[in-house]
């Protein structure tokens, strides 16, 4: 050994491995500090730091010239080395989980724990290369495997395994939802990793246990590769926060074009929409006014650094031709600096000449029912001179109705409403319109005076009565809906007529409304409210008849009712439980509510709790043992199932986004 000095030692090997070791410590800190702080950051910087350990140890290991000094550095290389193998995998678990899972977590755990084993046998002596031969300028080792080492030749290779197939799952998900940016950054981390990874153990691990005399220069094949994946971080702005939100966008509002631009508005990213709605399958030097026809405007604002409010405007096809679009943009912030822009394009080209063929519509209609105007309203005025049968026995009677003091009273209120008359009269004429509803009413209104009802008014074409017993109401609602069967029989309709009612009981002020010219005597309270609002509902859950608690207690279980929703409708303060009669229903859908009702009430249980995966399954589960519905495709024998497995994934997706913090059961509706 006396021809070497510690300087005349010095070689190209000590020069890699030490300029490896500035790059990893500079790359982890880049990362660490240049994107947000969270674990996969920290992770990363852990990683960097532990093979920069291995990195030093190799420079001096290369370096020394006493076969004691090199016994001593292969110790301290051993941190480096058993640890990057588990970091590595927690980096990339982190990635792919937003929180690790408990399994992997478990496994990790044993990784570690092994991997403090094996590094401390080191230490001890335990675990140790056979021998360390100087050859030239470089230590060749002589493998030796100790009990406690030998694990790590199963240790090594498992990680490896798991780390690609992290990686390759990781990649898989972002092809199946057409995330371009993940799978760029997966595609540059694992095809870097693979040759790599296969170089780098060739050259350390399968040399010298076949006695091939090579320089120990596998570690750096690894180092290059923890370069990579530092690059592909930070090139694709992984951790970015202003990115995750640009994706939340993109997924919020999928179907439209979405285009991330710099500044300067030169395109950078873009979505499956944009290269399918406008033929562009490149953007390299496309800038947004190069394709938005309102082009000043947009660099302007930009330039000015506002938010461009939305508007619409007209993008170009790369094939020819424009599409009417409405344009929304917000500026991208990276610890309070702009970095770049986001534009969302909706096309409304199909809703502008629609909207040109509806005026059209509209105009030849006006005109058709112009011409029917005056019969239309010489009928409903009679209609609703007659409307009030007590208003007619207090004149017979010789009472003047309009010196009526007001009064309390406890009625039952019904509400009902034509569903969908505008598109079912839509291709008929004002006439038939007309002649349809006066036969609608003629039915309609007997019913209610068969049962001791009293139409409070008509409102288009909606009906509102009074009854004095909620049985009365009930068996009109019945009624009314078997009249509804016979008039659709008779008209043969292209689509069929339909009908939801609404029943709510409790206190109302009776007494005229109105002034010397024009009086109205009806009833005034919070329940005539209400009852509108129950017979709103039925359109949301597909019912023909929604009764209110009260309503319900007041049966005693005389009819087949069942519990439907809790909830708070719109200009109310206080929540309401709403069920559905269904007397009324054929024989087979009697049975199918009442053999599903245990668990529709589990279903409804589960998602009061805020479970909405758990109870939309329960609902799945009812769903395949219900028929078709009679007259609505896509919808089963049971709307209300249909009704709640669409709840309960449109509140998920609430639930994911932190909308509902404060969930108690009750729905609360906006719109009436």
């Amino acid at each position: 050994m006396s021809d070497f000095t510690f300087f005349g030692s010095l070689n190209y090997i000590v020069v890699l491995y030490f300029s490896f070791f500035i790059l990893s410590i500079l790359m982890g800190c880049y990362v660490y500090f240049k994107n947000a702080l969270n674990t996969t950051t920290v992770v990363f910087l852990l990683l960097c730091f532990a093979f920069t350990t291995l990195l030093l140890s190799e420079t001096l290991f290369s370096w020394t010239i006493f076969k004691s000094d090199a016994f001593l550095v292969s110790r301290w290389k051993s941190i480096g080395f058993v640890l990057f193998w588990p970091l590595t995998l927690t980096l990339f678990l982190s990635i792919k989980f937003n929180k690790i899972p408990v399994p992997w977590k478990i496994l990790l755990s044993i990784l570690f724990g092994y991997s403090a084993l094996l590094i401390a046998s080191y230490f001890m002596g335990i675990s140790h290369p056979g021998d360390l031969i100087r050859e030239g300028l470089i230590w060749i080792d002589v493998p030796y495997w100790s009990p406690i080492g030998i694990g790590f030749i199963i240790m090594m290779p498992l990680c490896a395994v798991l780390i690609f197939y992290t990686l390759f799952t990781i990649r898989y998900r972002a092809f199946k939802a057409k995330n371009k940016i993940v799978m760029k950054q997966i595609d540059i981390m694992a095809w870097s990793g693979l040759p790599f990874a296969l170089f780098g153990n060739a050259l350390n691990l399968v040399a010298p246990n076949l006695n091939i005399k090579v320089p120990s220069i596998g570690h750096l094949f690894i180092g290059i590769w923890i370069l990579f994946v530092g690059y592909a971080i930070t090139k694709y702005k992984f951790l970015v926060p202003t990115l995750e939100y640009a994706s939340k966008q993109i997924f919020t509002i999928a179907g439209e074009i979405i285009l991330i631009t710099d500044l300067k508005l030169e395109i950078t990213e873009f979505n499956v929409a944009f290269e399918e709605q406008l033929g562009y399958s490149g953007t390299s030097g496309l800038f947004l006014y190069d394709i938005v026809l309102d082009g000043g405007k947009l660099k302007t604002d930009a330039e000015c650094g506002g938010i461009i409010e939305s508007r619409v405007v007209e993008a170009q096809r790369r094939l020819g031709g424009t599409m009417h679009a409405k344009l929304k943009c917000a500026v991208l912030y990276n610890d309070e600096i702009k970095i770049g822009m986001v534009f969302v394009l909706s096309d409304i080209t199909e809703l502008i000449n629609l909207n040109t063929e509806l005026e059209n519509k509209i105009a030849n209609r006006t005109r058709m029912l112009a011409e029917a105007k005056e019969e239309a309203e010489h009928r409903l005025h009679i209609t609703q001179i007659y409307t009030r049968r007590s208003i007619v026995d207090m004149i017979k009677e010789g009472v003047d109705p309009t010196m009526i003091t007001p009064t309390e009273k406890n009625v039952t209120i019904l509400f009902s409403d034509i569903r969908n008359f505008t598109a079912l009269s839509e291709n008929m004429t004002a006439l038939t319109i007309v002649s349809l509803l006066n036969q609608y009413f003629e039915k309609m209104n007997q019913t209610v005076i068969d049962h001791g009802g009293e139409i409070d008014k008509l409102i288009g074409d909606c009906i509102m009565a009074l009854f004095d017993d909620p049985e009365d109401a009930i068996d009109c609602a019945m009624a009314m809906r078997g009249c509804l069967v016979e008039l659709n029989d008779e008209n043969k309709l292209p689509k069929r007529l339909n009908s939801g009612i609404g029943i709510n009981y409790g206190e109302v002020t009776v007494g005229n409304i109105g002034s010397g010219s024009k009086m109205d005597l009806t009833v005034i309270g919070d329940i005539v409210n209400s009852a509108s609002r129950l017979e709103s509902l039925t359109k949301v859950y597909h019912l023909p008849i929604i009764i209110s608690e009260v309503v319900a207690k007041k049966l005693e279980g005389t009819h087949d009712l069942r519990f439907i929703d809790h909830v708070l409708v719109k200009g109310k303060r206080a929540p309401m439980r709403i069920y559905e009669i269904y007397d009324h229903e054929k024989e087979e859908i009697k049975k199918l509510k009442g053999k599903h009702q245990n668990r529709m009430t589990d279903a409804f249980a589960v998602y009061s709790g805020g479970d909405f995966l758990g109870a939309a399954e329960i609902y799945r589960e009812i769903l395949q043992d219900l028929p078709p519905h009679s007259y609505t495709k896509n919808m089963s024998a049971d709307p209300v199932v249909d009704f709640y497995l669409k709840r309960c994934l449109s509140m998920k997706e609430k639930q994911d986004h932190g909308l509902l913090n404060e969930w108690n059961g009750i729905y609360e509706f906006m719109e009436k």
